[in-house]
């Protein structure tokens, strides 16, 4: 039985070494089939490859060169899902020339058709607060990204508007063409008037009562008299009043930090989409007489020219064996 065995096992091992040999060979055989047939062809191949590499190079020479230029823009009052709605329309309408949206921006259709638009939130970690980074936080382990992209926008305050356009449009005025027709928006016009008058009555009275506490502190400064003692955090006067030095200055810290915010949204708020800064065209192609496309074209070819080859050889076997 154990004799039987081993001889079955000798058999087996020798069928894999016959078969792993074929194989082996009828490999070999067809590497050396393709050079063969590389070397018969190799003056049609040659050709092919200078015909693919001058389309390629003629392709991208005459290609217009690409520019965007990128405006940052301040939103507020949950204003950046209108913004990005508007963005969607205008991108629609610049695809398929909407005539109602064109002729208010005063864009002509061939002008049209050469420009794109888009939007990105500008995301500042450290400008969000404790529950916002929680929130933020949780966002990311249990919320889609096409979902998480969406709730971030309302809690962001700037985003970047790019437009790409060829060298010949003046990029800076459709810019700011477009951004006028965005705030043509009467709800956010009569609230962003509105926020604008109470943030400029909230600064006023903030630095109003910042005055009131440093002129306090100047006058309990001036009315030091010689004879006082202390203790850690708090001075006495001979007069009887007291006042904790620690306190007052820790709040008005906290009232400075309430200025300084305040100015900001009274920088930012004072028109709807307010503008913070205007990019420069940049150019995002260049000419590179060794692109994807000088080498796409020549093995595009090659391989259709292979291909050609083939449906021949099988084309001939068919009519053969029938």
């Amino acid at each position: 039985m154990s004799t039987k065995q081993t001889t079955k096992e000798e058999t087996d091992v020798i069928d894999l070494y016959e078969l792993t040999k074929k194989v082996f060979y009828k490999t070999l055989q067809l590497f050396f089939r393709f050079i063969n047939f590389l070397i018969r062809n190799i003056v049609i191949i040659a050709i092919l490859i200078a015909i693919g590499g001058g389309l390629g190079y003629f392709l991208d020479k005459n290609k217009p060169d690409i520019y965007k230029t990128e405006f940052i823009v301040a939103t507020d009052f949950d204003a950046a899902e209108y913004l990005y709605k508007s963005i969607e329309e205008l991108k629609f309408g610049l695809k398929h020339y909407n005539d109602s949206f064109m002729n208010e921006l005063e864009i002509p259709k061939e002008k049209a058709a050469k420009i794109n638009l888009d939007i990105e939130p500008i995301v500042v970690l450290n400008e969000l607060n404790k529950e916002e980074q929680a929130y933020a936080e949780f966002l990311d382990e249990n919320i889609e990204i096409e979902q998480k992209e969406r709730l971030y926008i309302n809690s962001v305050k700037r985003h970047k508007l790019t437009l790409y356009h060829p060298d010949d449009i003046d990029s800076k005025e459709y810019l700011t063409k477009i951004i006028k027709y965005l705030r043509k928006n009467d709800y956010y016009q009569d609230l962003y008037s509105l926020y604008e008058k109470e943030a400029n009555r909230q600064y006023k009275s903030t630095t109003n009562l910042l005055s009131q506490i440093d002129s306090l502190v100047i006058n309990y400064s001036n009315s030091f008299r010689q004879e006082k003692y202390t203790t850690p955090g708090v001075t006495y006067f001979n007069s009887g009043t007291v006042m904790d030095l620690g306190m007052v200055l820790e709040n008005r810290t906290l009232i400075q930090d309430d200025v300084n915010r305040l100015l900001e949204n009274t920088i930012t708020s004072t028109e709807f989409l307010k503008i913070i800064d205007k990019g420069s065209p940049r150019n995002l192609e260049h000419f590179n007489p060794f692109s994807r496309k000088m080498y796409f074209y020549p093995v595009l070819l090659v391989l259709i020219f292979i291909l050609i080859k083939l449906i021949r050889v099988i084309y001939r076997k068919a009519k053969a064996l029938s």
